[in-house]
């Protein structure tokens, strides 16, 4: 399990703890970030809670819940000092100091300075900028915690705080304060163990367990396209910046295109300034891609946007992309990089041979970044091209306002999550007005002849059943696939147009349509055919009144040409019912029976 999930898993066994579940993931990722820092945590607390802190300590600095694995280089390094391999027995650790063990400190302090300081003391000596202090107290008002907590602060280490419901001097100090929902002491105590539990058992799961890798084809997008674009005013002044018109289409349509080139079939889309007018113009789907929008009805920052959007995607790693900058993805590249064990996100990258603009950045041999470097007029080297691949949890524990630039990608150079991939292609950003005059002769953007074939569904690809939607009675008709075949390798789009009235009639879902879609994809590969874009219809007139996407109304197909761009004139539909033939007429697109041209097809050899 990941750490979103660890901490997910015990609210559901502990259902009050619900109310502090955002207080807890920010806490873990103030820990998270500390120890990626290479710094440790200090514990302390009273009576029940001082038991807790040694607890705490005991979890982290040895296995709780898995193996932990020796940091990388260390068994060379003790076979180098010691003439002989590491004992079997040591494990990785997450350093923890408990403040409440120094039995010889704590009481020379108390009696010849003020009981009062006693953590405090520790914190002094021990605390540098970087660390964390976990401050536990049921009532929150303990003395001598709340003074730790201060001499924390005014070291610049983190404090987090684990007390009661109530308010408290504790949690007007703290950074992070995880309020349980108690105020009885024992009962307070009873809901600590399972948080700090939780904790340890994500940080355990963030530092030792296996990360999840994009061994496969990633078929999820994130695309920023909240910007207001203020520097483009003086040219486009009514539109979000992601609208701005680019060789006679909004230039998010640019970026859409070059995704669903890549393979991305789902793209969550971040919207803010005048984000209706993104939803009303892209609607839920785009060139067969599902599209869905996460509102920032709120300034969050990148990093919030990037948040909450990733919060959106069903898979583990998705692409993460500005809407106003146009970069062409290498999936290849990306998901080789995502090999490094501790990876969180794989920033695409190209040379430059000024650094004026965007700034650079530094690798090691491995790729993984080492730092940022300013904008430097003279400076050459490699520069974040805008474009990611990214986990899902990559931001888990990161506040729900942020900068991605400043405070997660700056911050987490050096520490081994943020690798790199080189980039190539097309590549403009148009976030001034000189580069969106350039983009608007840039041939990524110029006009395509696109020519499409449209095919019905059931009874045209597979065999019509009635209300087709379970994967195991699908059946392909025969000859169909070597069609959908020739038109791939004429460079046709492939576009499946279909009446999905069992949606209107509640037989199924939109759900167990995409899953049929899936095994019919399936099918189609295996005789070397594929489907760029499926266009459907959920509606019945006697279910949900007439609209304009029911074929025979030409409203699919209408879509299909407008996405993209293309010339009705050199289109075809292949069909099997008279609704087809009509849809087809009215789009202005050529129609062919289906059994015609199967004929045909044999008669060819």
């Amino acid at each position: 399990m990941q750490p979103d999930e660890i901490v997910s898993e015990v609210v559901k066994r502990y259902p009050d703890l619900s109310r502090c579940a955002s207080s807890i993931e920010r806490a873990f990722g103030v820990l998270a970030r500390c120890y990626w820092r290479s710094g440790k945590l200090l514990v302390c607390g009273n009576g029940g809670s001082a038991a807790d802190s040694e607890h705490i300590v005991g979890e982290l600095m040895k296995c709780f819940k898995m193996a932990r694995p020796l940091r990388k280089g260390f068994a060379d390094a003790y076979r180098a000092a010691n003439e002989g391999d590491a004992p079997p027995w040591l494990e990785g650790a997450l350093p923890a100091i408990s403040l409440v063990s120094q039995i010889s400190l704590m009481t020379a302090f108390s009696n010849d300075e003020s009981a009062a300081g006693v953590f405090a003391q520790q914190v002094y000596g021990y605390g540098h900028k970087g660390d964390v202090l976990l401050a536990i107290s049921t009532s929150g008002n303990s003395a001598n915690v709340v003074e730790a907590a201060k001499v924390a602060k005014a070291l610049g280490l983190k404090v987090i705080v684990l007390t009661g419901e109530a308010e408290s001097r504790l949690s007007e100090i703290a950074d992070v304060a995880i309020r349980v929902p108690r105020r009885e002491v024992h009962q307070i105590q009873e809901l600590h163990l399972p948080v700090y539990h939780a904790l340890c058992a994500a940080l355990e799961a963030e530092f030792f367990a296996e990360a999840p890798v994009a061994y496969s084809a990633v078929r999820e997008a994130v695309v920023l396209a909240g910007g207001k674009g203020t520097r483009l005013r003086s040219v486009v002044p009514d539109v979000p910046k992601p609208m701005a018109s680019v060789a006679g289409r909004p230039f998010l349509c640019h970026v859409f295109d070059m995704l669903r080139s890549k393979g991305v079939e789902r793209i969550v889309v971040a919207i803010g300034y005048m984000g209706d007018t993104i939803r009303s113009y892209f609607g839920d789907s785009f060139q067969g891609m599902e599209l869905v929008y996460s509102e920032e009805t709120a300034p969050l920052g990148t990093g919030g946007a990037v948040k909450r959007a990733l919060g959106l995607v069903r898979g583990p790693w998705a692409y993460v992309l500005n809407g106003d900058t146009y970069q062409e993805i290498d999936p290849d590249a990306f998901i080789a990089a995502s090999c490094h064990a501790r990876t969180k996100a794989i920033i695409g990258v190209r040379y430059v041979s000024r650094g004026d603009r965007y700034g650079t950045l530094e690798t090691d041999d491995g790729g993984l970044i080492t730092c940022f470097s300013e904008k430097l007029r003279d400076a050459a080297g490699l520069m974040n091209a805008g474009a990611y691949l990214m986990r899902k949890d990559a931001l888990y524990g990161m506040p729900d306002i942020f900068s991605l630039e400043k405070d997660w990608l700056e911050p987490g150079a050096g520490t081994g999550m943020l690798g790199t991939a080189r980039m190539s292609g097309g590549f403009v950003d148009i976030g001034v007005p000189e580069d969106y005059v350039r983009a608007q002769t840039m041939g990524e953007f110029q006009p395509k002849s696109r020519r499409i074939a449209f095919f019905d569904r059931d009874g045209t690809i597979n065999i019509d059943t009635g209300h087709l939607h379970e994967p195991d009675k699908l059946a392909l008709v025969s000859g169909t696939a070597q069609l959908i075949r020739h038109h791939n390798e004429r460079g046709d789009v492939v576009a499946v147009v279909t009446n999905q009235a069992g949606i209107a009639k509640g037989l199924y879902g939109e759900t167990e349509m995409r899953r049929l879609h899936k095994a019919l994809d399936f099918a189609l590969a295996e005789e070397g055919a594929n489907i760029d874009a499926y266009y459907f219809c959920p509606h019945h007139p006697d279910f949900t009144g007439e609209c304009s996407c029911r074929k025979p109304a030409p409203g699919m197909l209408l879509r299909g040409l407008w996405e993209f761009d293309a010339n009705p004139d050199e289109c075809v539909m292949y069909g099997d019912k008279e609704t087809d033939m009509r849809a087809a007429q009215a789009a202005g697109v050529r129609f062919r029976w289906i059994s015609d041209a199967l004929e045909d097809a044999q008669e060819k050899g």
